[in-house]
């Protein structure tokens, strides 16, 4: 991998950017970081959208920030997910102010399909877009540690530098997971003993053959893909319409998805619809099978295998899980 930037300033619509590159042995983008400083010419900007995602944390200002249907008040301190496909625009900038956002933006894959991704692809609303940090200058804001290690990983240039910055990136989403209350893990954590001797052993799986390097960029067919699952989870989803709608081949399909998600299409169809369904019985306190049906399983046999299958526990093993979380908290 190749690291490139950080001397390299331009102005675009008069927005000054500068910052970091990772890319591959081919010059594709995985990871970037650069300072954005808005300013308040205008009340309202136009909307824009990309297909990468991007954690932004405000470090100078404040502004009125329309991010998908929501408007949000966003302010120094607070770090905001800008999930891929999220069409947002500036509302208002205080005059005479200005607004300025650490980037950090990167392909999913680029975090080798580690579960703490899930967060990118859950459909964005007022309580899952947005964390508020405290002061950007308070010592105890985790999120801001980290994403001061990943600039001083990108500037010193140091040995396994693109690995160093893949992890802190990894433990960033981590982290925006456990602030907003998100557990999707498939592993168990628990006290090892050498009598539990299982835990020691290891599958192997075969090496894909799919290159990234030797493909194009399809990140805003999939970002565009993306956006249609997301808005159809409570009904059928065809693969091949999805091809369809990417304009690919079936097989060709598969392929690029996993390479941009890090996860096959349908274990990523799956882990939104499990992760709509615990959102609703932990907001609503629904029947399990009403929610499960509300969001697009069609059986209930098959709703309890998926659901194992993501967070490795019944429905009602779940939420008592997250039952006892929130009463320690």
């Amino acid at each position: 991998m190749n690291i490139s930037g950080g001397k390299n300033e331009a102005k675009i619509n008069g927005t000054l950017l500068s910052g970091f590159v990772i890319s591959d042995k081919n010059g594709k983008a995985l990871f970037r970081y650069q300072v954005n400083t808005f300013a308040a010419e205008k009340s309202e900007s136009v909307s824009f959208t990309y297909p990468m995602p991007k954690l932004a944390a405000v470090t100078e200002g404040k502004a009125e920030w329309k991010l998908g249907r929501d408007v949000h008040s966003v302010k120094k301190g607070d770090v905001v997910l800008l999930r891929p496909g999220m069409i947002r625009s500036f509302q208002n900038i205080p005059h005479g102010t200005q607004m300025k956002c650490d980037l950090f933006e990167f392909l999913p894959s680029f975090l080798n399909s580690t579960e703490c991704t899930n967060i990118l692809f859950v459909e964005p609303d007022a309580s899952n877009t947005v964390i508020a940090c405290g002061r950007y200058d308070d010592g105890n804001a985790a999120l801001f540690d980290i994403f001061e290690k990943i600039k001083q990983e990108l500037k010193c240039g140091e040995p396994f530098c693109a690995e160093m910055v893949r992890a802190l990136t990894a433990c960033a989403l981590v982290e925006c997971s456990r602030r907003l209350g998100f557990s999707c893990d498939s592993e168990k954590v628990e006290p090892w003993s050498r009598s539990k001797s299982d835990m020691m052993l290891a599958t192997e799986y075969p090496a894909g053959k799919f290159s990234a390097s030797s493909q194009a960029d399809h990140s805003s067919a999939m970002a565009y893909v993306i956006n249609i699952i997301n808005s159809g989870l409570s009904g059928e989803i065809k693969t091949d319409e999805l091809a369809a709608a990417a304009h690919m081949s079936r097989s060709h399909f598969f392929r690029v998805f996993r390479n941009y998600a890090g996860i096959s299409v349908n274990d990523y169809i799956l882990k939104l619809r499990v992760e709509k369904v615990t959102r609703l019985l932990l907001d609503t306190g629904c029947n399990i099978l009403d929610a499960a049906y509300a969001c697009g399983f069609t059986s209930s046999s098959g709703f309890y295998k998926s659901f194992k299958k993501i967070t490795g526990c019944s429905p009602k093993e779940y939420m008592k899980i997250m039952k006892e979380g929130q009463a320690r908290s």
